[in-house]
């Protein structure tokens, strides 16, 4: 990010709550992902892709994303590919490491005083296994995901969970890496920081005009 780094006090000073993302943002999984649609597209015959190009075009909801790349994506289909994807996705994501630093600023933001909760695209029932596995479950009070495998997004998730809370969104930060986390930052009316190290390239995070960081270290200036 130009200028002088971005310091935790900075961004969170009249923020009393931090809401998560997760793949891409606290995991570091854009490889993985990128690995198991090679696999999936291999086995259709269709190009693969890199992360240079996942990372420009991936989108939400997914079921654009895969058709523009070629897969059928017709109701039964669809099911199909969805289902392969999570299946071969869950196979290997415990070779998956948390991105940098993001323990360090998970303790930061608690001996802050600052409440920490994670809001996801992904199962609910995947998360809280993962995060007890990576030793951070403690840092949450509450975990957000949806209840299906099909990657519609989570903006309805958010905007449910905001209002069900009674929270006051100016207090709340959204920390997330793809421009979906952008958009459901806006409509629950919070703050936003976007990483540049997820799934989605720099270029399209900075067309958001929140700031973007290249890593969870310049939260805290480190």
């Amino acid at each position: 990010m130009s200028g002088a780094p971005l310091t935790l006090h900075a961004l969170l000073d009249e923020v009393d709550h931090v809401i998560w993302d997760w793949n891409g943002t606290l995991l570091d999984d854009h490889e993985h992902c990128v690995a198991v649609l090679n696999r999936m597209l291999r086995a259709k015959g269709l190009p693969e892709t890199d992360a240079s190009r996942y990372r420009l075009h991936f989108d939400f909801p997914a079921k654009s994303y895969y058709e523009r790349l070629g897969f059928d994506v017709g109701p039964r289909a669809w099911e199909e590919l969805a289902t392969l994807f999570i299946e071969t996705y869950d196979e290997g994501v415990d070779g998956c490491s948390l991105q940098p630093h993001a323990p360090e600023v998970l303790a930061l933001l608690e001996r802050d005083g600052k409440t920490s909760s994670v809001l996801s695209a992904a199962r609910h029932a995947t998360l809280e296994p993962l995060l007890e596995r990576h030793g951070i479950r403690r840092f949450f009070t509450e975990i957000v995901g949806l209840s299906d495998h099909y990657a519609r997004g989570k903006l309805d998730l958010g905007v449910q969970w905001i209002r069900a809370r009674r929270m006051t969104p100016s207090r709340a930060l959204l920390i997330g890496d793809t421009v979906h986390d952008f958009e459901v930052a806006t409509a629950m009316g919070v703050r936003c920081v976007l990483l540049a190290a997820g799934h989605h390239a720099r270029e399209r995070l900075e067309a958001c005009g929140c700031p973007v960081v290249d890593g969870l270290d310049e939260l805290v200036g480190a």
